[in-house]
């Protein structure tokens, strides 16, 4: 098992710094030690975050897909316990939290109106409201912002196809309801039991209410043998509320692992899809393909044996078309109908055609075991990069910062107070010590590399698996080449054959070659 206790030690000694700083620059006036509020709350957020996963084990998984595409339905034969709401109209319209409890109970936390206030100027912002910044909602009606609106597709008509119909519906949504939504930004929290799902959901649900609610999490006894799992249901990748796409992308980066899911009897993947896929870039150096996981629902509507084997045999296909497949094992296909069912009659008539369709279970527990196996070896050497690049790139650069602005306060302020000396204590002690640690860790991976080549491994194991050897009907098309190049049918000539087909390894095995080492 990967160790990870050296970064643990690092982000703490960094988490019990800035609070210190913190604690410094509340006592100098107009200090500004810190970095914009925002991106200090970010990183701080993802140091909370790195810190609460390492010390629980925790594995984040993420259940994501096109709407309608049975994405709920799925997550709660994989909870074991229909909690999320699932229809075949729009079912989830923010992020939802699934986590294990002895004690199962649903939490839904509400923004303040300060928080709410936020989320809303960026909106305006991002379509370039006037006086944006110091907005209320009773600042906004109905009316004023479809003017606004309609006067951008005279003004800057690329913003205004880039918001139609979807940011412009979000904030048309909260001013249509905005006296309902102005009740429950109270920064409350509603406790509901786990059986009250018809007293909750409405939160999830609800295209205007929803606005109000910051966070769901669900707490169920059902997640027993994942304890240490924390499962977020998210909005669709082909959501028209442009905040949901932007919610689904946070989530797909924070994330340990992605669990895709896909309609077994349409399994290619939309353009929504792909380019959300393709455009989440992992900010900390792990590629999102890596997080990966596939499940094919819906798969007891299928038909035969052979047209579940084509359907996957194409779907592979498909994957190394856009680079995001890394091998067979990541795959499942699976029927939550099923699940369901086999709580009610052993022998339902779901069950009976999954088994003429040679599958022995629902395929769910399969996937649940390959996390568990993800968690114990992938998940914490991914983990491990993650920490060690967001040391870099980013604890590393604020450091930096910190120490400038220390330097300008001492050289530019009377009397030095006390907690300013604590800050440049703070700063010289971490720097040294930091540098020496990140310096030692580095060596220690490198020795790790060496030691272990583990590219070598993977490349030994994944060569095999995908370099495509000539089969009999590529042989014949070779053949059938040599003989159009003047050669008699009753003489295959020998040495033009082997150069053929050498000619077809070295192009093929080149191509295949060169997209495995990418």
């Amino acid at each position: 098992m990967v160790d990870l206790s050296k970064e643990l030690h690092l982000l703490k000694e960094v988490q019990s710094i800035l609070k210190k700083v913190e604690e410094a620059e509340s006592k100098i006036p107009n200090a500004s030690l810190l970095e914009a509020k925002d991106h200090y709350r970010n990183i701080k957020n993802k140091l909370e975050n790195y810190i609460w996963k390492i010390e629980n084990n925790t594995l984040e998984v993420a259940f994501v897909g096109l709407e309608k595409a049975g994405k709920s339905t799925f997550a709660n034969a994989f909870i074991g316990r229909e909690l999320l709401p699932s229809q075949r109209d729009r079912a989830t319209y923010i992020p939802t939290e699934v986590r294990y409890s002895k004690k199962g109970k649903v939490e839904v936390y509400f923004y303040t109106e300060e928080e709410f206030l936020e989320v809303f100027r960026s909106m305006l912002r991002d379509v370039e409201y006037p006086n944006w910044e110091n907005i209320s909602l009773e600042d906004v009606t109905v009316e004023s912002f479809k003017r606004h609106f309609k006067s951008l597709e005279r003004k800057n008509k690329a913003l205004y196809e880039k918001h139609q119909n979807r940011l412009e519906r979000d904030i048309l949504q909260i001013l249509e309801k905005k006296e309902e939504i102005r009740k429950l930004i109270t920064g409350e929290k509603k406790v509901f039991r786990e059986e009250e799902i018809e007293n909750y959901k409405k939160f999830i649900i609800d295209p205007y209410i929803s606005r109000a609610v910051k966070r769901v999490i669900i707490y169920s006894s059902k997640l027993k043998g994942l304890e240490n799992v924390v499962i977020y249901d998210l909005p669709g990748f082909d959501s028209p509320t442009f905040t949901h796409v932007s919610y689904t992308i946070e989530f797909l980066k924070k994330a340990d692992a992605i669990v895709f899911v896909r309609e077994a009897d349409k399994p290619s993947l939309k353009g929504p899809e792909v380019d959300v896929l393709q455009k989440t870039k992992e900010e900390d150096g792990v590629p999102i393909k890596d997080k990966l996981f596939f499940f094919l629902t819906k798969v007891d509507i299928l038909d035969s044996k052979e047209e579940v084997e084509e359907i996957k045999s194409k779907f592979i296909q498909e994957l190394k078309n856009y680079n995001l497949y890394l091998d067979e094992s990541r795959i499942f296909l699976g029927s939550p109908k099923a699940y369901f069912e086999r709580n009610i009659k052993e022998n339902s008539s779901t069950w009976q055609k999954l088994k003429l369709l040679g599958f022995p279970d629902d395929g769910i527990e399969k996937l649940k075991q390959s996390l568990v196996e993800y968690n114990k070896n992938v998940r914490r050497r991914l983990l491990k990069t993650r920490v060690n690049r967001f040391l870099e790139n980013e604890i590393k650069p604020l450091l930096e910062k910190i120490k400038t602005k220390v330097y300008y306060l001492d050289e530019n302020i009377d009397v030095v107070s006390v907690s300013l000396e604590e800050v440049k204590r703070i700063y010289f002690r971490l720097k040294d010590k930091l540098q020496i640690e990140i310096e030692q860790l580095i060596n220690q991976v490198k020795l790790e590399i060496e030691e272990k080549k583990p590219l070598t491994k993977e490349l030994e194991e994944k060569i095999p698996l995908n370099i495509e050897y000539p089969n009999a009907n590529t042989i014949q098309t070779i053949k059938n080449r040599i003989k159009s190049d003047d050669y008699t049918a009753g003489n295959e000539m020998p040495s033009a054959f082997n150069k053929a087909v050498r000619n077809y390894l070295k192009a093929n095995i080149r191509a295949n070659f060169t997209n495995i080492i990418l």
